[in-house]
């Protein structure tokens, strides 16, 4: 039997029927949820991250002409670094290095030729060169008769003989020998392999003072053997010759000859390029003026 009742529906109507569970099981909305496409929007900002962090950590595989290459260039450590052909032309370069001392209250000047060799020469012509790093006067000169005292030979020829001073300077192969002795075989070797020799009054002979018989007081050079280096001293003051022999020895000169003092010329180029002038240049030319020169 049908009730006919509200729930009743005409023919132009329609009822739509669903089952209690669609009620039960209707999806709800979620809070929070972000769009789909911002996921992917993120994802590819972190692929992206991703290889752009793997370019920099993961090594690159190049070719084998490039992995030798790349094994060629390696970086050289700060202390074995070779310097530069400007700095190993100024590590060579001659000057004369000076330095100034006091030895018992007697003020020495030592001048000390660096990188340069040692020779002999006639004429004033050789302080105007521009090479010299150091030139002074070496053997005396007789005023009489201008000739050159003792013995006396350059580049192998004989100028001048005799033996009247028995300190003598041998230049040979560019080693110089400072000695004492009448007699030595070294000034036939200087004449046979065109080397340099000359006579002077010798100062200090093995750590030991030689007396001279000139007594008068006046500054002083000498040529020394001083800490196995060939060196020039000056005396700031005027001494006998006692005294400056004295002072060398103290200083530990182990041989010494006398060179041309008072105010006998010498001048030395330093090593900031400046130039140390000590003495008077003569005005006139002196017949058989020399020198002992290093260049």
């Amino acid at each position: 039997m049908i009730n006919k009742g509200e729930n009743d529906i005409h023919d132009d109507e329609i009822r739509i029927i669903s089952s209690p569970q669609q009620h039960l099981h209707k999806p709800q909305p979620q809070r929070g949820k972000r769009p789909h496409w911002l996921t992917w929007l993120i994802g590819a900002c972190a692929l992206i991250l991703g290889l752009t962090i793997g370019m920099f950590i993961w090594p690159e595989e190049g070719s084998e002409e490039q992995k030798v290459t790349d094994s060629l260039i390696t970086e050289v450590p700060a202390e074995e670094k070779r310097p530069s052909l400007t700095e190993e032309v100024l590590m060579t370069e001659a000057f004369t290095e000076l330095t100034d001392t006091l030895v018992n209250q007697t003020q020495l000047t030592i001048l000390r030729p660096v990188h340069a060799k040692a020779s002999l020469a006639i004429s004033d012509s050789i302080l105007d060169a521009p090479s010299p790093i150091l030139v002074t006067q070496a053997a005396d000169v007789r005023h009489d008769n201008g000739q050159i005292v003792g013995a006396y030979i350059i580049d192998g020829e004989m100028k001048s003989r005799g033996k009247a001073k028995a300190g003598f300077c041998a230049i040979i192969k560019d080693e110089i020998i400072i000695g004492l002795a009448e007699t030595t075989p070294l000034m036939e070797q200087a004449t046979e392999e065109n080397g340099y020799f000359f006579r002077q009054y010798p100062l200090v002979y093995e750590g030991q003072v030689i007396e001279n018989k000139p007594k008068n007081r006046s500054q002083r050079k000498a040529l020394a053997t001083l800490n196995g280096d060939i060196v020039v001293i000056l005396s700031k003051e005027r001494l006998s010759f006692h005294d400056f022999s004295q002072a060398l020895v103290d200083l530990g000169v182990k041989n010494a000859i006398y060179l041309v003092g008072s105010s006998s010329y010498l001048k030395a180029r330093l090593k900031d390029g400046k130039l140390y002038e000590f003495g008077m240049r003569n005005q006139q030319s002196v017949p058989n003026i020399n020198y002992i020169v290093w260049q």
